[in-house]
């Protein structure tokens, strides 16, 4: 009975070790390049831009109409991929149902590897 017991005992006291090891911290990606966040934001234009003709698709407007204004806030992982979004409307926008149809269609985008999780907020301007 007491090996048993023993043999649990050490069992157990070896569990918190491992549990330990699996939440390090992360680190930074190696080889990636931390960029300022002027240089974030930048790769973010750069990806909406190559978003937009889909967005243009998905969600026509009206012409001749001012064009509407979000503001969008990313987060990326190390890697470079969204892995959240929000996305707020100006209370002066033209075009009622824009927002949401611009929500719905949009597609995750993603950036060259920052090497770690970063934010970035980005206007658009639509259309």
């Amino acid at each position: 009975m007491i090996s048993i017991g023993a043999f649990f005992g050490l069992k157990n006291s070896a569990l918190p070790a491992t549990l330990a090891a699996n939440s390090a911290p992360q680190t930074a990606t190696p080889n990636a390049q931390i960029l300022s966040q002027d240089q974030l934001l930048e790769q973010v234009k750069q990806a909406l831009a190559q978003s937009k003709p889909a967005l243009l698709k998905a969600c026509p407007t009206e012409s001749g109409k001012t064009p509407d204004h979000f503001l969008i806030d990313f987060t990326f992982n190390a890697e470079g991929r969204q892995i959240a979004r929000g996305f707020s409307e100006d209370r002066n926008n033209v075009h009622p149902g824009l927002g949401t149809c611009l929500s719905d269609a949009f597609q995750a985008i993603s950036i060259p590897p920052p090497g770690k999780t970063v934010r970035v907020d980005a206007e658009l301007a639509f259309p």
